[in-house]
């Protein structure tokens, strides 16, 4: 990852630019093995403006995704489905916390199934190459993510 920072820092956001913060998580398969894809997205901007997978979806996972979200974005309105790992971890960081809708969770959901379908495709055609795969993250283009996808 570190040998591709200076490609990464082309795509920086200005965190004053970022209203708000939906986050949520989502299983996903890779080779038959579960892992938990954590997504920070910000509607207003249709960007994606985190990712991180982990094998294991507890409050310290959670806590450390929303640890580096307010260092990179600052105190931003987080808006979750309200499990309690979300509400513990924006306690304990001193962030705002909201637990949105149906109106508002539809937007969300809809942003991780056009991710999962992405990731899929990719992760499908690069298992012919190799077993072993690592999405080490996701940069926010336009509307679009793209995936730095190591082998």
């Amino acid at each position: 990852m570190q040998k591709h920072a200076d490609v990464v820092d082309q795509f920086r956001i200005n965190k004053n630019q970022v209203k708000m913060i939906f986050v949520d998580e989502t299983l996903i398969q890779i080779d038959g093995q579960d892992y938990w894809l954590w997504i920070a997205y910000e509607p207003n901007m249709d960007l994606c403006l985190m990712v991180h997978m982990s094998r294991e979806r507890t409050i310290f996972v959670c806590y450390q995704f929303f640890k580096e979200l307010r260092k990179r974005f600052g105190r931003k309105l987080i808006f979750t489905d309200g499990a309690r790992w979300y509400n513990d971890a924006c306690k304990w960081l001193r962030l705002k916390h909201q637990v949105y809708g149906t109106e508002l969770k539809n937007i969300i959901e809809r942003f991780i199934q056009k991710i999962k379908d992405r990731t899929q495709n990719v992760l499908m055609t690069i298992f012919h190459v190799d077993q072993k795969v690592v999405i080490d993250s996701m940069l926010p283009i336009g509307s679009k993510c793209l995936f730095c996808i190591y082998i």
